[in-house]
């Protein structure tokens, strides 16, 4: 179940991406590539609930970023940028030390 709300949630964010940035193929690739990022970033998680908060932040990035304007200077685009980080004691799995 969360697999395919994690995988909605990326289309998700990478349609609204291609509507704020539509017409700026600069922009476009830069969050095209910072969703797929932080995705991957993420990809060993395995605890339910850092699943959940990550999705529920990442819905709250998709309403934020859907609803505002993007906001241009000349030259100079600023993007909303995902961040998606969840505390090392919230089920990461990885070889890392802790």
């Amino acid at each position: 179940m969360s697999r395919q709300r994690v995988l909605s949630l990326f289309k998700t964010l990478q349609r609204t991406s291609q509507s704020v940035f539509r017409g700026d193929p600069r922009a476009l690739a830069a969050a095209r590539d910072k969703i797929r990022t932080e995705f991957e970033k993420n990809r060993g998680v395995r605890s339910e609930t850092a699943v959940e908060e990550l999705i529920q932040h990442g819905k709250d990035c998709d309403t934020v970023h859907s609803s505002s304007e993007r906001i241009q200077f000349p030259n100079v685009v600023f993007i909303f940028v995902f961040r998606f980080s969840i505390p090392r004691s919230c089920g990461r799995t990885s070889s890392r030390p802790a």
